[in-house]
């Protein structure tokens, strides 16, 4: 705590080079008498302790104090700030009778408490006496649950200590009022590459990459939900973890059968989800499924929180779980994954057919194995559902299997947020293309399609949920996507 640090640096996950090195020109200024404060702010999970821990045991020379969580107690006023001192309060007694004496009665919890300005004044005067001695660092973790009172005491100092060999950094998901004017930076979610990376090796069976994609999806690059599934079994339970408060038991027994299926496909897929769905009867589910706000089917199924599907799957009895992995093993074409679900739901798997998902349905680029059967060995020429049936055939995300169908992946991906009733602004931001190219894609996905409008898009995509899409004769000519006689045509707003 008020001790000099050396040593090497914990893990400091890979993608934060620029706030690490933005970290350490502040410590440097500081160690050069040039003082200076930074509010480290983000998500729960995002790391902004780590990073800030990893900075710190990378360097030497200077004194570290920290105050952090909640108050507890009775004396809750100032109790981060005692937590600060603790560790120098002998130091006292290097300052002029006055500030000693306000700063002293703070501590000890004496009233009435002085003046706030007089006891800021008093902190800055005792940091200031330390920092003759060496550069002094102080960290506020979770500064946004600290009592209020020590908040507002650091940040007077953080603004005033500009020539002296001083640091002040605050960590919150929220940047507390008090800490206005002080400078800040924001940790987003890792880019997907570095995600990956911080996941690679640390995923358990099944390791498929589909499995590492939907995990990636979910936990939008928070590093503290990627590493909740080291060491975990499937799905991933992190001891103490798991969401309280899912509010399942006020939820009807579809809605509950069909979360329990979007928690038990571990690849996300969202046509093996509505087959299954379909399978058991409880089609209809989906929509009351994604009321819930829990998760969202798109052209992924992807939980809000991947803890979130862990709760949900630990929540059903053992029957039901059962039960759910019977209709997804008779809903996938995946004869790994197939045997997989066989396996969970006590089946007896056939001969060489493994109770967990095998290595050759977790190749390296995603593609998962085949059952031998072609893509399109069913497919209805000139037929729109057919050629989007025959797509879902096809296991997901392998571009082959979809070229064979008529579709590009990319186009497949289009075609997944058109489903959700996404822009094609909102489409183009998601895919990091251009609205002219997604306007573009349509034109290609109606024409293949023989179709032309989104509604009837929209109505093929959602019909392999229920299998009713039928053979749908080309309805005339192909109109622009964006032209005003495409009945629900694209939207560019």
């Amino acid at each position: 705590m008020g001790t000099t640090v050396a040593g090497p640096a914990p893990a400091v996950p890979p993608g934060r080079e620029r706030e690490r090195g933005e970290l350490l020109r502040l410590l440097d200024e500081a160690a050069a008498g040039r003082g200076a404060a930074l509010v480290v702010h983000g998500d729960a999970g995002i790391g902004k302790t780590t990073l800030i821990e990893g900075v710190l045991a990378g360097r030497s020379g200077h004194r570290r104090l920290v105050t952090g969580g909640p108050p507890t107690g009775p004396g809750r006023a100032f109790a981060g700030l005692r937590g600060l001192c603790a560790p120098v309060v002998d130091q006292l007694g290097r300052l002029p009778q006055r500030p000693r004496a306000v700063l002293g009665a703070v501590l000890a919890g004496r009233r009435p408490v002085p003046d706030r300005l007089l006891i800021g004044v008093a902190m800055l005067r005792l940091l200031t006496e330390l920092a003759r001695d060496q550069p002094v660092v102080c960290v506020a973790d979770d500064a946004d649950e600290l009592d209020e009172e020590s908040v507002r005491v650091l940040s007077f100092v953080a603004r005033r200590i500009r020539g002296e060999a001083i640091a002040v950094l605050f960590t919150a998901e929220r940047p507390p009022a008090a800490t206005a004017g002080v400078p800040r930076l924001h940790l987003a979610g890792l880019a997907d590459p570095d995600a990956r990376r911080l996941l690679d090796g640390r995923v358990p069976d099944p390791a498929d990459a589909r499995v590492v994609d939907r995990i990636v999806a979910e936990a939008g690059g928070n590093p503290g939900t990627l590493l909740a599934h080291r060491d975990a079994t499937w799905p991933p339970v992190p001891p103490g973890r798991v969401p309280p408060g899912l509010g399942l038991e006020g939820l009807d027994p579809d809605t509950r059968m069909l979360l329990l299926l979007a928690a038990a496909e571990p690849l996300g897929d969202p046509l093996v989800l509505w087959r299954a769905a379909t399978g058991l009867g409880i089609g209809p589910a989906v929509a009351a499924a994604e009321a819930t706000g829990l998760v969202r089917i798109g052209i992924r199924v992807l939980f809000r929180d991947p803890l979130l599907r862990s709760a949900v799957y630990l929540a059903a009895r053992a029957g039901q779980r059962r039960q759910a992995h019977r209709a997804l093993a008779a809903a996938t074409v995946d004869p790994g994954l197939r045997a997989w679900h066989r396996g969970e739901a006590g089946a007896r798997p056939g001969a060489g057919e493994p109770r967990r998902v095998p290595a050759t349905a977790r190749r390296r680029d995603g593609s998962p194995p085949h059952d031998g059967r072609r893509a399109d060995a069913d497919r209805e020429p000139d037929t729109a559902g057919a050629v989007l049936a025959a797509t879902a055939r096809a296991p997901a995300a392998e571009p082959r299997a979809m070229s064979q169908a008529g579709l590009t992946e990319q186009e497949m991906l289009v075609i997944g947020h058109v489903a959700q009733g996404l822009t094609n602004k909102e489409i183009a931001a998601v895919l990091f293309l251009s609205p002219r190219t997604i306007d573009a894609h349509l034109r290609r996905i109606f024409r293949k399609l023989e179709i032309t409008s989104r509604r009837r898009l929209r109505e093929l995509w959602r019909g392999l949920a229920t299998g009713t899409h039928g053979p749908v004769p080309g309805d005339g000519r192909v109109s622009s996507p964006g032209s005003a006689s495409s009945t629900g045509g694209t939207r560019t707003t």
